[in-house]
């Protein structure tokens, strides 16, 4: 759930969800888990991790968090996943780095990590919760609804 978390929030370039099954698999975690953190950041909830995300490094780094967020989403806008394979692709990225595109992914990283820990946590206690519930009827120390 954590690693889904934190792929779903981070930029992955649409990615997230595929990164975080491909993790699972070779790490051995729970698959299921690891797609549905991925689904955290969807259209309803972009504008509120982009807003966060761009308020958070704003303020460690002492700028305009509206700036950052403007220069986000016009980088955003611009940049697609095919880019990437070329050079004038990761000029455009690397440009984005310099011009202040690190203000957005330092605010960023930190709600990523802050986020997949929280969920970890909350999946833990659940998943623990659940076991003991389910070992409690298989003994019949609790009624079999």
């Amino acid at each position: 759930m954590a690693v889904g978390v934190f792929l779903g929030v981070f930029p992955t370039f649409g990615l997230g969800t595929l990164v975080a099954l491909a993790l699972a698999i070779t790490f051995k975690f729970n698959k299921a888990a690891a797609v549905l953190g991925s689904l955290i950041m969807n259209p309803l909830t972009t504008p509120l991790f982009w807003t966060a995300s761009s308020a958070l490094g704003a303020l460690l780094v002492n700028r305009d968090w509206h700036h950052t967020l403007k220069m986000v989403q016009a980088f955003s806008g611009h940049l697609r996943l095919v880019d990437l394979t070329t050079r004038e692709g990761w000029a455009f990225l690397l440009k984005g780095l310099r011009t202040g595109i690190y203000i957005y992914l330092l605010g960023n990283i930190l709600i990523s990590l802050v986020l997949s820990v929280t969920f970890y946590a909350a999946a833990l206690h659940l998943t623990r919760a659940y076991r003991e519930r389910r070992h409690l009827k298989i003994r019949g120390h609790l009624p079999v609804k």
